[in-house]
């Protein structure tokens, strides 16, 4: 009973590896001859993905830039003086319109000088009148001078033709001789009086104009005691007070005109590429002729406030001339302007819907300073399409799925980005060949495998728990 004991337990062990060996040789004979002999057939990768659309409408390029002021006065003082009165208005801060007087210099030492000089014109015009009537005198004595010449002369002619020592003497003759001698003499002398007069009148003509232009240049400087304001705009600075002593050339305050502000960007070569691809415009043949010009371009410029992000104000400007010559050596960029010819026509934005500006509070006005988007508007021939940023992959490629077949496009050229519906686009130049009608792009977070000429079929999602593929 006690070798029993032992001996079951092993029976059993044995007896249970013995139905496991049993069991498997059955398995390895089961296979049938068919799944051994004929191949499995590969089914086509499955892809998402979406078609591409063609870019309507222009073009937009966004870079960063600056406000700056369109331009900027230094106001300094073109006479001399104690300063008498600063308006409130000559303040740094302060909104001015053109015309407005801001400072007024002493102005009694100009008014004396141009009392002074007012009565050198009326004595220069006195002396014109003067030697003007001596002229007129001139003249008369010239016409008796002439008379009383004709008649000597006729009684010289007179007495010649007859005989002496019929009823004529000698001395007679000789007296007529004198006297037309003393004629010629006497019209001689006005002659030159009225020479001497001439020449007198031109000196007094150009005295005259002296005066003239003297008594002009002391109004000036009367009128130049009055500091006003050129333009509509700001005064920045004011380095003046009320009491003190300017000299000729000093700076008084400095202004901005604020009927028109630029921003300054920089746009890289490949920016410019698109902006000087634009159809030919209308210009002047000099514009024409000019490489150094810029084509007129619209902008939109582009504020937020960080702490409104969902608030957007915009102003219309045009992309009018570069901001000097060639690249800037360190960033390889070329410096650009753009005019605001009204800096407070802003339009506000809240998302995509447009406000009234007067509901909104923020900046009314494009102010110096001023961190902004600049957005082109480029009108460009060539062919723009806009591809989901999922289809782009790290190695700047996409992959096209065109009849069912899949190919990887390389050598891209981004343009710029667009939203729409809460979805990002890249914006890209594509030719028909590249992207053609029916095309579609690879969306997929997964590539890995996919080579060019691979057969593929599209998974589209219908519905939620639901899906359907599509062979191309």
């Amino acid at each position: 009973m006690k070798i029993f004991r032992f001996l079951a337990p092993a029976l059993l062990l044995l007896a249970g590896v013995g139905v496991v060996l049993v069991s498997g040789s059955g398995d390895r004979e089961a296979p049938t001859g068919e799944s051994s002999t004929e191949p499995r057939e590969s089914s086509p990768a499955l892809v998402k993905a979406e078609p591409f659309v063609v870019h309507q409408g222009p073009l937009q390029l966004e870079v960063d830039g600056t406000v700056v002021p369109f331009r900027e006065i230094k106001l300094s003082s073109e006479v001399a003086g104690r300063i008498l009165v600063k308006e409130d208005l000559c303040r740094a801060g302060k909104s001015v319109e053109m015309g407005t007087t801001l400072l007024q210099i002493d102005p009694a030492d100009y008014e004396l000088d141009l009392a002074r000089l007012d009565n050198q014109m009326q004595q220069a015009v006195v002396n014109l009148q003067e030697v003007d009537q001596e002229l007129r005198n001139a003249k008369e004595l010239i016409k008796l001078a002439d008379e009383e010449l004709q008649l000597r002369t006729r009684e010289v002619e007179r007495l010649q033709e007859l005989t002496i020592g019929k009823g004529v003497s000698e001395n007679e003759f000789d007296a007529a001789q004198r006297n037309k001698i003393l004629a010629k003499n006497a019209r001689q002398t006005a002659l030159n009086q009225m020479q001497v007069y001439t020449t007198r009148r031109k000196g007094l003509e150009l005295a005259h104009q002296i005066a003239q232009s003297q008594l002009k240049r002391a109004q000036l400087d009367l009128e130049r005691t009055q500091v006003i304001m050129p333009v509509n705009g700001i005064v920045v600075t004011d380095h003046v007070e009320q009491g003190d002593f300017v000299q000729r050339g000093v700076l008084l305050a400095t202004v901005e005109d604020t009927s028109a502000v630029e921003v300054k960007c920089s746009l890289e070569m490949d920016d410019l590429y698109w902006v000087w691809s634009q159809p030919a415009q209308q210009s002047s043949t000099a514009e024409t002729l000019n490489s150094y010009s810029i084509p007129p371009t619209p902008v939109t410029i582009r504020y937020r406030m960080s702490s409104r992000g969902d608030i957007q104000y915009t102003w219309k400007g045009v992309l009018t001339r570069y901001d000097g010559i060639g690249l800037d050596e360190r960033t390889r960029t070329v410096p650009c302007r753009v005019l605001v010819s009204d800096p407070q026509a802003v339009t506000v934005w809240e998302g995509d819907r447009k406000v009234a500006a007067d509901t909104v509070t923020g900046p009314r006005a494009l102010v110096r300073g001023m961190y902004v988007t600049v957005s082109l508007e480029i009108t460009t021939k060539q062919r723009i399409v806009q591809v989901p940023t999922a289809a782009f992959r790290v190695d700047n490629t996409i992959g096209r799925i065109r009849e069912g077949r899949y190919e990887l496009l390389d050598s891209l050229r981004v343009v710029g980005e667009v939203q729409k519906q809460n979805r990002k686009y890249w914006l890209m130049e594509a030719s028909e060949e590249m992207l053609t009608t029916g095309d579609q792009v690879v969306t997929s977070a997964i590539t890995l495998g996919l080579t060019s000429g691979m057969d593929v079929e599209i998974h589209r999602e219908t519905s939620p728990g639901t899906e359907e593929t599509e062979s191309q």
